[in-house]
């Protein structure tokens, strides 16, 4: 799929053929695959692996149908009944994971304000930019919000509080919460992860500071034109090949 028109009818064409016609025709079915109506081939045909995709995108149903005025048209709901089923439903678990210990899952990560792509980044007493880095360990404060972790982190005795993406955050229950790992800067030209050595990991931080994915780092311009670019990224491939030295 090369196009969004083709995305969107490949993707209807697979969802049919996969799902809806086999019997998994609702957004419940297809994440719990309880329908016998496949020749007792239960349980394993699933779509989604998040346990609350039936909910947060039964919302987002909800929510379409309501800003286009199709609530008081005849819907038909499909609602599973089980044996044992208890006559009220169950309380869903609390969101607060106050205490839980996560360690960042991607080489840079925008730490926000608020639970928005766009929203401003946390800065420290400085005003400079918090990034999280992979082995930053933080604490989850809540889950409530799709897509999105509030959560806490100490840097240098401060504690600073905001959102990241939970897909880059992951449990790790080795780990003591809000240890102090962040390595301070150093002086190094083209150290931008502050381990003391100039390699391929730090190639990966300038390319995100190209696209505007990072904050702009003096230590990223390498070969010192006022700008970082790609003839950047080769001064550390080079470097890397032992064609020349950076420090």
């Amino acid at each position: 799929w090369d196009s969004p028109e083709r995305a969107i009818k490949g993707g209807a064409v697979f969802i049919g053929k996969s799902y809806i016609l086999v019997g998994q025709n609702c957004l419940y079915l297809q994440k719990f695959d309880v329908n016998d109506d496949r020749s007792n081939n239960l349980f394993w045909h699933q779509y989604m692996t998040n346990v609350q995709a039936p909910s947060s995108e039964g919302l987002s149903y909800y929510k379409a149908f309501k800003n286009n005025n199709l609530l008081n048209e005849h819907i038909v709901f499909k609602i599973p009944v089980y044996v044992g089923m208890t006559e009220t439903a169950s309380v869903k678990p609390s969101s607060k994971l106050s205490g839980v210990s996560y360690v960042t899952g991607t080489p840079s990560l925008n730490f926000r304000e608020t639970p928005d792509i766009n929203g401003n980044r946390v800065t420290d007493s400085n005003g400079e930019v918090i990034m999280l880095h992979s082995g930053q360990v933080v604490t989850v404060l809540d889950t409530s919000v799709e897509d999105w972790y509030k959560i806490s982190v100490t840097i240098s005795g401060k504690k600073y509080v905001g959102y990241a993406f939970s897909l880059y955050i992951n449990y790790d229950s080795s780990q003591p919460p809000e240890e102090e790992n962040i390595l301070p800067p150093t002086q190094i030209k083209g150290d931008l992860n502050n381990d003391g050595n100039v390699s391929a990991i730090d190639i990966v931080y300038i390319q995100r500071i190209i696209v505007g994915l990072d904050a702009n780092d003096t230590r990223a311009d390498i070969n010192g034109d006022g700008k970082v670019s790609a003839l950047d990224i080769i001064k550390i491939q080079r470097h890397i090949v032992g064609l020349e030295s950076l420090y």
